[in-house]
């Protein structure tokens, strides 16, 4: 398991101008993982889990890089 990283919070447009809320982060492995899921908190410890996503595995190494990004669009 890795820490939670600080992702980023922009508006982009969808279908009109600002109407998803997006989130990017990077993660970066500090040993060899097998990633099933990820989630997106509402603080950098503890906090309430927003959404939760189940994939396919992807597997890491050490030292490699995923970059995940969550998209909302408010319609």
């Amino acid at each position: 398991m890795e820490t939670r990283v600080a992702g980023t919070s922009t508006r982009v447009t969808t279908t009109t101008t600002n109407d998803t809320y997006q989130v990017v982060g990077t993660i970066t492995a500090t040993a060899t993982r097998a990633l099933q899921e990820s989630g997106l908190f509402d603080a950098a410890a503890s906090g309430n889990m927003f959404v939760r996503g189940v994939y396919t595995t992807i597997n890491l190494s050490t030292g490699d890089s995923i970059q995940l990004t969550w998209k909302w669009q408010l319609t």
